[in-house]
């Protein structure tokens, strides 16, 4: 059964949906990017995933359904989860490993996961945030994170800003240099 997203998002306690007014994130308040209060940390899942079981969802895709369960999941954590926005991405090109989220954050690991059932592994996604937050470069090593997201990481990309193990700078290209 699809959740009504609009309905839910607004029991849920401290919330905002993104787009609640029709408008981009931010824009209705004269703001840019995300909105007010925002720790900038974003959880985006992809919402056009095919699971395979579309037939026995009315169609519904994977990843819809997968988006449907996080904010489910949500709403029964009230109050207990890091401050964060939930967002859809209409395709994050992972299609041979559905379904797939990515948690990022300014200054911190971008991280990207894959092979993810939107039956059962919403929790887990949402037992990240406070591993993800508690790290100022949010850091997660494997042993740390729940078991569904131990083998199914896609990417783990590091900040522009990162300095030391494990990134190693290479060259740097400046074209106005002589």
């Amino acid at each position: 059964m699809a959740v009504d997203t609009d309905q839910t998002w607004s029991q849920i306690a401290g919330t905002t949906r993104y787009g609640a007014t029709g408008a981009s994130p931010g824009t209705a308040s004269g703001q840019t990017g995300l909105t007010r209060g925002a720790t900038g940390i974003v959880l985006s899942v992809c919402t056009r995933c095919r699971d395979g079981r579309e037939a026995v969802h009315a169609d519904r895709r994977g990843g819809a359904r997968f988006a449907d369960r996080l904010i489910e999941a949500i709403g029964e954590r009230r109050g207990t989860l890091p401050a964060f926005h939930l967002r859809g991405v209409a395709c994050m090109s992972q299609c041979k490993r559905p379904c797939v989220v990515a948690l990022t954050g300014p200054h911190r690991y971008t991280f990207v996961f894959g092979d993810l059932d939107p039956a059962d592994h919403a929790a887990a996604v949402l037992d990240l945030l406070p591993l993800y937050t508690a790290d100022p470069q949010g850091r997660m090593p494997r042993p740390s994170r729940p078991a569904p997201l131990q083998a199914g990481i896609l990417g783990r990309i590091p900040p522009p800003d990162a300095v030391g193990d494990p990134v190693h700078p290479l060259i740097t290209i400046d074209p106005t240099a002589a």
